[in-house]
């Protein structure tokens, strides 16, 4: 069993690399922070157009068809320049919204990146709910659409947290509930995997940089041990 990227994986995250650090991606993140969406909508739509929500979608939907390895790819990259926006959120909606008539009504813009989506559990908060063009909310009655309430503080000033009140009778009163569930795992696994290496990265460059006792600090037995 093959547990490494191919050569046409290797070339999509590379590209997707490429294509993250011209956007500076702190800036981005910075401006988020403050509800300023513009750049971030921006940066959504390259996405889209590059192929990353299409991951999640069928072909017929203006998808890529589900191609949950080149899904986690993606988003390791996501992770590792820290972008902004409900980007979970927007995969599991696709997941959730696949059944006619709404998988046609939504899918495309999603595939497509000119929408993002997000999601809140019953009584929960949902991700960027004052950005996101589709806010869905599970309620015990199933899968509504519904309106943002006012932002909420968050310990991450780039999440902003919203309430979401359903509006209307359900969508789906049976969505595919545990099939989001492992899509969203997927995601998020592979966006934390992603912020690691990117600490990893930038620790290891500091430490070979930073200098004590005429030598880098990186050369002593101790901050090696606490790398590994």
């Amino acid at each position: 069993m093959r547990f490494l990227p191919d050569a046409e994986q290797r070339a999509f995250t590379d590209a997707l690399g490429a294509l993250l650090t011209a956007a500076d991606t702190p800036a981005v993140v910075r401006e988020w922070s403050r509800g300023e969406h513009a750049r971030g909508r921006a940066l959504w739509a390259r996405l889209g157009a590059a192929g990353v929500f299409g991951l999640a979608v069928p072909e017929e939907y203006g998808g890529a068809g589900r191609h949950p390895v080149e899904l986690a790819l993606a988003f390791v990259e996501l992770g590792r320049h820290a972008v902004p926006g409900p980007l979970v959120e927007t995969v599991a909606a696709a997941v959730l919204l696949d059944a006619p008539p709404h998988a046609g009504r939504f899918l495309p813009g999603l595939a497509a990146g000119e929408a993002a989506a997000t999601v809140a559990p019953p009584g929960g908060l949902a991700l960027d709910g004052d950005a996101a063009a589709l806010r869905l909310a599970l309620t015990p009655d199933g899968l509504c659409l519904a309106t943002p309430g006012p932002v909420r503080a968050s310990l991450d000033p780039a999440r902003r947290l919203t309430p979401l009140t359903p509006d209307g009778a359900p969508l789906l009163t049976a969505p595919p509930y545990e099939r989001a569930l492992r899509w969203a795992r997927l995601a998020v696994a592979a966006q934390a995997l992603g912020v690691g290496l990117a600490l990893l990265d930038r620790t290891v460059r500091h430490v070979g940089q930073r200098t004590q006792f005429g030598v880098p600090v990186g050369s002593f037995q101790a901050v090696k041990h606490r790398l590994a």
